[in-house]
Formats: C-alpha cells, structure tokens, sequence
C-alpha cells in the first residue's frame, strides 16, 4: 500500500509561499486519491501553534467533504535530540504531559481527528488526562493502526506501547528508497529493484536499517537534509545511540 506523507509545519518554519504550495498539493491529492494522503506534524515544542496545524488540516478534509463520522489521521512524532555538531529544536520529556494535553484538547475540538504515533507511543502524554476524558483514548494510534487501550485496563495487565512491527519503505521522486527520511544518505536500492515487497525483500530492508541505526558513531542528518526547514524539529531516536 502506498500512502503519501504530507509534513505540515508552522508557519516559524515554512515561508507562507511553501505553506500555500503545501496546500495545494494536499488538496489536488485529496480530490484524486481520497485518503491516500496523510498529513504529519513534528511535536517539538509546547509553544507551537499546535492548534493552527489541526485547524488547517481538519478544514482541508471538511473542504473536500469528509464524511460526518468519519475519522482522519494525522502522523505525530516528537522530535528527539540529533547528536553531533548540528542541533535541532527537540521536545523534553518532561514537556511530553503538557503536549499530551494539548493534543486531548484538540480531539476533543475536531471529532474527526485520530493522531496516529509514527513508532512507539509513551503513556506519559496521558498524565493530564481527565476521567471523562477517558473514552478518547482510542484516538491516539500506534504499533502501525493500533487504538491505545482503555486506561482503565492498564493497572490490571501488561501494556507494550512499542515500536510498530515492519519498517515503511519511504520513496522520493527519483524512485530512491529509504527506511526513514534521517536516512536519505543511505539508500536500500531503487523502486525498481523490488519487484514486489515479500519476507525476503522485508528482511533485507531490516538488516540495513537497524546495521546503520545501532553504529557506535553519531550520524551526519544536515548537511545533506532535502526537507530546507528554518529551524529543524526533527530528529530520528537513532542519533541518542552513540
């Protein structure tokens, strides 16, 4: 299945000329491949206007005539720490209850909102929820297109809120293929090269990724970044492993 990943910044970090060529895309995608399309936010700081994003977004699906009732995802990672001599704006986990409650507040303002975590989801962004917010729980995604669990369960059974089994396969418009976009410096091959995706084709990806991912030395994510952000609010977990 292929899905396109629409980054959708704030405006500190996107001139307003690319924001409104962003929109456009979204919208010409939309209107010929429905939900083909999923936009994404980086969660790095509990000062950005989190809410613009989710009020941009939710009016481009209402504009395009998104069912009553239907639920859309919007792909959420917090941004880790890069190591080396490059620096990014990155989330701290003591900020992450905070940014949960940001984002309870914002299901709560768009029903149709369901954030799906790009890997593993930590509970802490839960430590300021509410009992009778309990219920939106289910909207928070992850391992892949998992609902988190009622809260109400977690004190009676183990609960793994890891990483989703099976790594994407990112492609970029030259047909290069990539585990992750930190690692655009490390292709696996060309979309030609995988003449279907099987265990054999997995496997191999894997191997790659997670040899690279687990090197002893800090990987170099900037000089060569196609992504042109003002300030970068990313960052791939794989740089802390040094």
């Amino acid at each position: 299945q292929f899905s396109i990943l629409l980054n959708w910044q704030t405006s500190e970090n996107i001139s307003e000329k690319n924001h409104a060529r962003c929109r456009e895309v979204a919208e010409t995608i939309l209107s010929k491949n429905g939900m083909g399309l999923m936009f994404s936010l980086n969660l790095y700081s509990i000062e950005q206007d989190l809410q613009t994003q989710c009020w941009e977004i939710d009016e481009i699906y209402q504009d395009m005539g998104l069912p009553p009732g239907q639920k859309y995802k919007v792909r959420v990672s917090p941004a880790f720490p890069i190591v080396g001599e490059d620096s990014n704006e990155a989330l701290p986990i003591r900020d992450y209850p905070k940014m949960g409650r940001m984002m309870l507040d914002m299901i709560k303002e768009f029903p149709q909102l369901c954030f799906r975590f790009d890997c593993s989801f930590p509970p802490c962004l839960l430590d300021e929820i509410e009992e009778d917010e309990y219920p939106l729980v289910e909207r928070f995604i992850y391992h892949g297109s998992q609902s988190v669990p009622d809260i109400t369960t977690w004190k009676d059974k183990d609960v793994y809120f890891g990483c989703a089994d099976d790594s994407p396969m990112d492609i970029d418009p030259k047909g290069d293929c990539f585990n992750c976009f930190p690692f655009h410096n490390k292709k696996l091959g060309n979309i030609k090269d995988f003449k279907q995706i099987n265990e054999l084709s997995i496997t191999k990806m894997h191997t790659r990724f997670l040899s690279h991912v687990f090197e002893a030395q800090p990987k170099e994510p900037c000089k060569s970044c196609p992504h042109y952000m003002v300030t970068c609010s990313s960052g791939c977990f794989a740089y802390n492993l040094t």
